[in-house]
């Protein structure tokens, strides 16, 4: 199994998650490197959770967007037209604005009945929902059909960094702290 495939089952994955947590203490405990902290906790969170469900075609996740660009949100018309310049696809989100500053993103391509009308050709950012979405924002949409769930796989977490954003996963998702 890929592990992209992996990242929608249930299995425990406990081998990589406590690699992935050891790396983590070594770099909160000597380099304190805040990209090394930002992957690593991408890395662990699809080791303690997974996607579940299945698309229900709601349009959910076509509407109120943020669209983000090198780690930094788009939240400006001048980023955005530089971006829609450079990359067409971009093209097909229409930025929603409050006094200048873009607070999110419908798509263009959404019909009435919910589908897409462009598909074949969507970017990036829609090919990979809803894991895009789970590793940006740590939830998903509501009543989108897809819903994080937990591994059956609870390790004792002492570091407080991780648990904080442990629970905060747990929080968002309503799920049940189990990790200790």
């Amino acid at each position: 199994m890929s592990y992209k495939a992996s990242i929608y089952q249930p299995n425990p994955r406990w081998i990589s998650f406590y690699f992935l947590y050891t790396i983590f203490l070594l770099n909160d405990l000597f380099l304190r490197h805040i990209k090394y902290e930002k992957v690593l906790w991408k890395l662990i969170k699809l080791d303690l959770f997974f996607i579940g469900g299945k698309c229900l075609h709601s349009g959910n996740c076509c509407r109120g967007i943020m669209i983000s660009h090198k780690n930094k949100p788009v939240d400006n018309h001048t980023t955005f037209n530089a971006l829609k310049k450079k990359h067409s696809e971009f093209q097909r989100f229409i930025p929603h604005s409050e006094k200048g500053t873009i607070s999110y993103f419908n798509c263009a391509c959404l019909t009435k009945e919910s589908k897409c009308n462009d598909y074949d050709n969507r970017p990036a950012l829609c090919h990979q929902y809803p894991l895009s979405r789970f590793l940006h924002d740590h939830s998903l949409e509501r009543n989108c059909g897809y819903k994080i769930q937990q591994r059956p796989f609870y390790p004792k977490i002492k570091n407080e960094r991780l648990r904080i954003l442990v629970k905060q996963v747990c929080e968002l998702n309503q799920l049940k702290w189990n990790y200790g």
